[in-house]
C-alpha cells in the first residue's frame, strides 16, 4: 500500500473530526452555510445550480467512481482477479460480506416501510478508509491480508454501485434513460477503436452524466461507465491509456475528493438524543449489519467456500488474515454513507444514519486494529 493510500486515510480521519468540531461548537452556522451554499453554471438565460455539497456527491464523486471503474477493469484484465481461481474467494466473501448485513438490517427493520430503505447502508465497505488505516500497520506479514480486503472492495465497490443504479434511482424518465443508454455505448465504442485522446471521452461523459441526472439514475455511474469503457493500451510496462488516466486521477481522489466527501458529510450534530437515535431499529440495523454482519459474511462465506472446495485459499493468506480483513470490511464510511443520502429523502433520517455509519466504522476500526495487534503479537 503506497504513500498516497496512507495519508488519504489520515486526511478522511482528520476531515471528519474536523467537520464534527465544526457541526457542535460556534462553527456550527459557518458549516451550515458552506455546505448549503449555491454553486452553478450560468450561461445565457441557462442556470443549473446546486449547494456544495451535492456538487461533491453527485459531481466530483463520479471521478471517484471513475477510479473504481479504472482499477476494475485493470484488475480482471491484467491483474489479480484475472484468473479464476484467485477471483473465485474474495467474490463469494464479498457477496457474503454484502447479503449478510443486509440481511441483519432487513430483520430489524422490516415492519418500518420508511427505513426499510437503508437495507444497503451497511452493505457496503470504505476501501479507503479500511485500507488506509490497514497500511498504517505494513509489513510483509500485513499485506497478503490488505491484497485481499483490496479485492474484496473491488467487487464490494461494483456490489454496492450495482444497488445504486436499480434499487436508489428516482422515476425513470424514459427518453433521458434511452440518450444515458445510446451514449453508453458511443463510450464503449470509442473505447473499441481504441482513441488514444481523452477529449471524445470526457465530452462524451459529460453529456452521459447530464442525461443521467434527468432520468432518474444516479449520475456518478457515468465514472464507471467511462472507467471500464477506457482501452487498456500499452506494452504491459504502465504507459497505456488507462493506466495513465488511473495514475493522473488517483492523487485527486485520493488527497481531494475523498477527503472533501468525508468532511461534507460527516458533520453530525451531536444532540441530548444520540443514545435514542443509536437504539432505533435503523441505527441498529446499520452498526449490527457493519460491525457483526460483515464479519460473518466475510469470514463465514469465505470458510464455506473452501470447505466445500468451490474456492481456494492462497498459499500466502492465513485465516488470521481473513478474519482480520472481515472485521475491517465493517468500515463502510464513504460507500455507505453514499447509499444512505439516496436513500434517505428526510434529513433527520440521514443524520441518524450517518452517525450510525460513524459509529459502526469507528467500532469497526477498533475491532480491526485489536485483531491485528493480536494476531502479530502472538503470530497467528
Amino acid at each position: 500500500m503506497n504513500n498516497t493510500s496512507r495519508l488519504s486515510g489520515l486526511l478522511m480521519v482528520a476531515a471528519m473530526i474536523v467537520a464534527l468540531f465544526m457541526a457542535n461548537t460556534q462553527f456550527s452556522e459557518f458549516y451550515h452555510v458552506l455546505h448549503h451554499t449555491n454553486a452553478g453554471i450560468h450561461i445565457g438565460d441557462f442556470t443549473y445550480e446546486k449547494p456544495i455539497y451535492l456538487w461533491i456527491n453527485e459531481g466530483l464523486l463520479v471521478l471517484f467512481f471513475l477510479k473504481i471503474g479504472l482499477e476494475t477493469k485493470r484488475e480482471l484484465l491484467t491483474g489479480a482477479l484475472s484468473a479464476r481461481r484467485v477471483r473465485r474467494l474474495p467474490l463469494i466473501a464479498a457477496l457474503g460480506g454484502m447479503a449478510t448485513p443486509a440481511f441483519i438490517y432487513a430483520a430489524l427493520n422490516f415492519n418500518n416501510p420508511e427505513t426499510m430503505d437503508g437495507w444497503a447502508v451497511p452493505a457496503a465497505t470504505d476501501a479507503v478508509l479500511a485500507i488506509g488505516i490497514l497500511s498504517l500497520f505494513s509489513s510483509r506479514k500485513v499485506a497478503p491480508l490488505i491484497a485481499f480486503l483490496t479485492v474484496i472492495a473491488v467487487f464490494d465497490d461494483i456490489g454496492a454501485i450495482a444497488i445504486v443504479g436499480i434499487f436508489y434511482g428516482e422515476a425513470i424518465n424514459l427518453p433521458a434513460a434511452w440518450m444515458a443508454l445510446v451514449l453508453t455505448g458511443v463510450l464503449f465504442a470509442l473505447g473499441a477503436f481504441r482513441l488514444k485522446s481523452l477529449t471524445p471521452y470526457i465530452v462524451t461523459t459529460a453529456f452521459l452524466w447530464a442525461a443521467l441526472l434527468a432520468s432518474g439514475l444516479h449520475a456518478t455511474l457515468a465514472g464507471v461507465v467511462l472507467g471500464f469503457a477506457i482501452p487498456l493500451h500499452g506494452n504491459g510496462e504502465g504507459n497505456g491509456l488507462l493506466a495513465r488516466l488511473e495514475r493522473d486521477i488517483s492523487p485527486v481522489v485520493m488527497l481531494a475528493i475523498v477527503p472533501a466527501f468525508a468532511f461534507f458529510n460527516s458533520g453530525i450534530l451531536f444532540g441530548g438524543e444520540i443514545l435514542r437515535d443509536l437504539l432505533t431499529p435503523m441505527s441498529l440495523g446499520i452498526v449490527a449489519g457493519l460491525v457483526i454482519g460483515k464479519p460473518i459474511g466475510i469470514a463465514g462465506m469465505s470458510y464455506l467456500a473452501v470447505k466445500l472446495s468451490f474456492a481456494e485459499l492462497p498459499k500466502d493468506l492465513r485465516w488470521s488474515d481473513v478474519y482480520t480483513a472481515s472485521v475491517f470490511g465493517g468500515i463502510g464510511f464513504t460507500m455507505s454513507i453514499f447509499i444512505a443520502s439516496v436513500a434517505f429523502p428526510s434529513l433527520e433520517q440521514l443524520n441518524t444514519a450517518r452517525l450510525a455509519v460513524l459509529t459502526a466504522s469507528v467500532l469497526a476500526s477498533s475491532l480491526g486494529v485489536i485483531f491485528l495487534w493480536a494476531r502479530q503479537q502472538f503470530e497467528i
